[in-house]
């Protein structure tokens, strides 16, 4: 009893603050209940690996279970991207004399404690994992029970308390017991229809149900509750990828070894990323020009009552550009707009890229810090603005907005290209800076052009779309929203700021103006799922016309969307939750939401890349992650 007190003490200590729940890495959702269905998949290590692993396992002083466990550790703790995770096992424990004579069962469970952190290499790991041992050995006649009741982890009846993976190693030469219609094995426990934990892996050499034998077979066994079976096969191949690449390399840091075989890594890397180019001949402000031509008494811009044609904003652009180009203004120049929300602004934007220049967006309602610094580091050649500059130094012109500016009276035919190409700076955007400092992050024409080329097959953007420019434009979701419009000749609504602040006179915005696409981030969808339920039943003056909603800026939780797909007045539009940063120009990947998406539990699903685009799951140390 004190030599169980003492050992109990040892399990407190060294389990003291352990992770009792792996993470959430299981195919299908934890069920209330544990069901204890399962599945096994047997099989064999090859007898090449089966005898390095011997070899090895002999020159380095250590059992093949403990190098097995070793891998099996980095395996595990790869996929649940963590370094400290708990692994139960299984001894025998008959120390006492004469105890293998006694018929009984004196089998016990120990819990292992992985510890990855650092990035050792697989022989420091294994040291590790040899003196882990060593101590749960010294220390395992105390019942796991007991380990359990002292440690009063979660009761849940979702999942094993401590650990809900296993891993062991069964050795016994018993042979089975053959009678009139039955065979009973030490190893009949681990069956094809049942699983004790989530997974539960036991290595057996090959000949130990029959008495003899050199080769090293693995059960599988896992619960089919949780985990698919193409999963498991995929596990499997990566631990006896992961285990050739430890036994080839000990000294290799773990991070560094691959677990994906290289079908897997072919798969992943080049099959699920074949892309379709798109070319680019023209630049952003060309394809604007286009659709003026086409169209040009159609209405571009909107704003508190007042308008702007597609022929009216092209030519106030075009002459505000002829203006800029005697600044100097031109391929890669770049010149800030700082400017309220307004058509004025839109001017502004279209007339320097007609210069040849590229926008730096300005937001009056940023702190004046963070203004002068982007003055500061971007140095553009010039500033246009509204008057909104405010105390704000500038050591470059100063080109004022309004209708009594010098250059409203220059031409205001379509300028030529001159040295201009796809490739030159369409805008600098500058990030949030909430990694450290804010930085600039330049976007050429191509980029723009391409991400609209590459979307019009998923969305079907046309000249009857109603766009609003909700975002500052500063903020890169304006980029998708200002020339989605334009490019595809639609009509752009500027929301007013108040009316941006207010989802209740947003929506009653969306609803009057016809808008049918939108483009929010998702906190400030949720409080307009909100304003529209407070706008009651739906009749002709508070149904809207969206065809789409196209999700970006920050993470998705698809439980939020349950209200908006339960209103009948929303189930002719369209959700789209799409993911990419202001260095990848906007978006990146495309998913289509269903109803059936509010109701799973889970994170943001992102969905594929873009036509024109490859993505690669990397961990940290830029390895291929598996499937």
């Amino acid at each position: 009893e004190a030599r169980h007190r003492r050992q109990l003490a040892y399990w407190k200590e060294k389990l003291e603050g352990a992770p009792f729940l792996l993470p959430p890495i299981t195919d299908f959702p934890r069920p209330r209940q544990q069901s204890y269905r399962g599945r096994q998949v047997r099989f064999d290590l090859s007898p090449d690996l089966t005898a390095k692993l011997k070899r090895f396992s002999r020159d380095e002083g250590v059992t093949p279970f403990m190098a097995l466990l070793s891998a099996f550790e980095i395996l595990l703790c790869r996929y649940c991207n963590a370094d400290d995770l708990l692994i139960g096992s299984t001894v025998a424990n008959r120390k006492t004399r004469d105890a293998e004579r006694v018929l009984g069962m004196f089998v016990n469970t120990i819990v292992v404690r992985a510890d990855t952190g650092g990035d050792p290499t697989f022989r420091q790991l294994l040291g590790r994992v040899r003196d882990t041992l060593a101590d749960a050995y010294e220390h395992d006649e105390v019942p796991f029970e007991l380990i359990v009741r002292a440690l009063q982890p979660s009761r849940s009846t979702s999942h094993n308390p401590i650990f809900q993976v296993g891993f062991s190693f069964h050795s016994s030469t018993v042979p089975a017991l053959e009678g009139p219609g039955f065979t009973l094995s030490l190893f009949e426990a681990y069956s094809n229809r049942t699983s004790k934990f989530d997974l539960e892996v036991v290595a057996i050499p090959r000949g130990a149900e029959t008495g003899g034998g050199d080769a090293i077979s693995l059960a599988w066994n896992y619960s089919t509750d949780l985990f698919a079976p193409e999963t498991m096969d995929r596990m499997r191949s990566n631990y006896v990828s992961l285990l050739e690449n430890c036994l080839e390399a000990p000294g290799r840091r773990i991070g560094e070894l691959s677990l994906v075989s290289p079908a897997e890594r072919r798969l992943v890397a080049e099959e699920w990323n074949r892309i379709e180019a798109y070319p680019v001949e023209r630049c952003i402000h060309e394809l604007f020009e286009a659709q003026a031509k086409l169209n040009p008494d159609a209405t571009a811009v909107t704003f508190e009552g007042r308008s702007l044609s597609y022929g009216a904003l092209n030519a106030r652009a075009n002459r505000l550009a002829r203006h800029l180009r005697t600044l100097g203004v031109g391929p890669d120049r770049l010149v800030a707009v700082c400017a309220e929300r307004s058509p004025e602004m839109v001017v502004a934007l279209l007339a320097v890229l007609k210069a040849g220049g590229a926008y730096l967006p300005l937001d009056p309602a940023y702190p004046a810090e963070r203004l002068a610094f982007m003055l500061a580091d971007a140095a553009p050649v010039a500033v246009v603005t509204d008057g909104s500059l405010g105390s704000l130094a500038v050591p470059v012109p100063v080109v004022e907005l309004g209708a009594e500016a010098s250059w409203t009276g220059l031409p205001d035919t379509d300028l030529n290209r001159g040295a201009l190409t796809p490739r030159n700076l369409a805008y600098v955007i500058y990030t949030s800076g909430s990694t450290g400092t804010p930085k600039g992050v330049m976007v050429e024409h191509a980029n723009v052009v391409r991400l609209f080329a590459a979307t019009a097959a998923d969305f079907a953007f046309g000249r009857d779309d109603v766009w609003t420019l909700f975002h500052s434009f500063a903020f890169d979701f304006s980029v998708w929203e200002i020339w989605g419009a334009l490019l595809h000749g639609g009509r752009l609504v500027v929301v007013p700021q108040p009316t941006a602040r207010s989802p209740q006179e947003f929506y009653r915005l969306l609803c009057e103006q016809g808008v049918t696409v939108l483009n929010q981030t998702p906190s400030a969808f949720r409080a307009l799922v909100v304003a529209q339920v407070d706008e009651g039943g739906a009749d002709e003056s508070g149904a809207h016309g969206l065809r789409w909603v196209v999700f970006g800026g920050e993470a998705l939780e698809p439980a939020m969307l349950a209200p908006w797909y339960r209103d009948a007045r929303n189930r002719a539009t369209r959700l789209v939750n799409m993911y990419g940063i202001t260095e990848t120009t906007v978006h990146v990947t495309f998913r289509e939401m269903e109803a059936a998406d509010a109701e799973r539990a889970g994170s943001s699903p992102i969905g594929r890349p873009l036509g024109d685009l490859r993505v690669y799951l990397l961990d940290g140390s830029g390895e291929p992650v598996p499937v």
